[in-house]
């Protein structure tokens, strides 16, 4: 998505807010404001989301990548002993 389409996306989504906000009687002013914030902290939890995605993903792998050499690190130690 370029991003004129993504900024005339959100675009609508905060203008849809903002009726939505003028509909229970406040100003436009101040539901422009609100919609805004709100979609702020939208973003900021979907990037706290992402971010601990990230890192349990390699914290994961890195755990899975060392039982996986374990075993090679128990051949070559008993090997090298026996030399």
């Amino acid at each position: 998505m370029r991003d004129e389409e993504l900024d005339k996306e959100l675009q609508f989504h905060i203008d849809e807010r903002v009726a939505d906000l003028m509909g229970t009687g406040i100003t436009e002013e101040e539901a422009r404001r609100r919609a805004r914030l709100e979609l702020v902290e939208s973003c900021k939890r979907k990037e706290a989301v992402r971010d601990h995605s990230v890192r349990w993903l390699m914290a994961e792998l890195w755990q899975d990548g060392m039982y996986a050499i374990r075993p090679f690190g128990v051949s070559l130690a008993s090997h090298w002993s026996q030399s």
